[in-house]
């Protein structure tokens, strides 16, 4: 049930909401909005480092630098859309369909949507509410 509230905005919640889940539930769930808006920032502002490029690619500075760019306008536009944003998943989706990735050498992209898709920092969210929901139980005597 508190994942559902999650993605509700804090501002469709009525005072009634706020009485029905209580104190506890309620400063739990601002803490966790803010938390993971803070995150989804950084996500979106800090590309994966490409550590290693790969054989076929044919100018690493060009290659980084077009990574870097592709991040920012694609995971940077799916995760931030002030209108339409994306969760995770669906932004990483978009990115990986809907880009051009410029100068980056195929083995350098695929390189990337394998750590991509090893997820590390996409699931931080999704640890950081299973712990708050395991304390609340706990809290709360569930």
């Amino acid at each position: 049930a508190f994942r559902g509230l999650i993605n509700i905005p804090l501002t469709q919640l009525t005072k009634t909401h706020h009485s029905m889940i209580g104190s506890d539930v309620f400063k739990s769930l601002a803490l966790v909005k803010a938390v993971l808006d803070e995150h989804c920032r950084i996500i979106a502002a800090e590309e994966p480092r490409i550590l290693t490029h790969a054989d076929d690619c044919q100018d690493p500075p060009a290659c980084k630098a077009d990574w870097h760019g592709v991040w920012w306008n694609g995971m940077g536009q799916y995760l931030l859309d002030g209108r339409n944003p994306q969760p995770y998943d669906e932004a990483v989706r978009c990115f990986k369909l809907e880009m051009e990735f410029g100068r980056m050498g195929r083995g350098c992209k695929e390189g990337m949507f394998r750590l991509i898709d090893e997820g590390s920092a996409f699931k931080h969210a999704d640890h950081f509410i299973d712990k708050l929901c395991n304390q609340l139980v706990t809290k709360l005597h569930l």
